[in-house]
């Protein structure tokens, strides 16, 4: 009987532990995500967007990429771990796979050192903190 329950418990381990929730999966809480709470579910993105924030480079699971979006200036920057893809079939429907880079520029204005006056300049919208070439699944604006 002790040989049958192990078997049973081991069985129900590698199952719950195939279904675990990946960055970029769907949710509607953050316990979607992750039962210790600490994922996050974004909420904004369709569907849900299982994460992690506060992220830097090399810190987010195999399965994810650092991403700053709003890198300029620092101070409203925000780190968020990404789905990694290697292109849109990765990706859940209606996520498409993007570097930074593709997802553009906003203007944000800035205060001329020499001049004092304030200038707009052009800022990119998210800066990929595991590389260039890292493409991730988000929802293009």
């Amino acid at each position: 009987m002790r040989a049958r329950q192990q078997y049973a418990l081991i069985l129900l381990a590698s199952i719950l532990g195939a279904c675990a929730p990946e960055i970029g999966d769907e949710c509607e809480t953050s316990v979607d995500c992750d039962i210790q709470n600490k994922r996050t579910c974004d909420l904004t993105q369709p569907d849900g967007y299982c994460t992690l924030a506060g992220c830097d480079t090399g810190t987010c699971p195999d399965e994810a990429v650092c991403v700053a979006f709003r890198p300029d200036p620092e101070r409203l920057s925000e780190n968020w771990c990404m789905a990694a893809c290697d292109d849109s079939g990765d990706c859940r429907s209606g996520y498409r796979c993007l570097r930074a880079e593709q997802l553009g520029e906003i203007e944000i204005a800035v205060v001329d050192d020499q001049t004092g006056e304030t200038v707009v300049e052009p800022s990119p919208l998210a800066e990929s903190l595991d590389g260039d070439g890292s493409k991730f699944c988000t929802v293009p604006r």
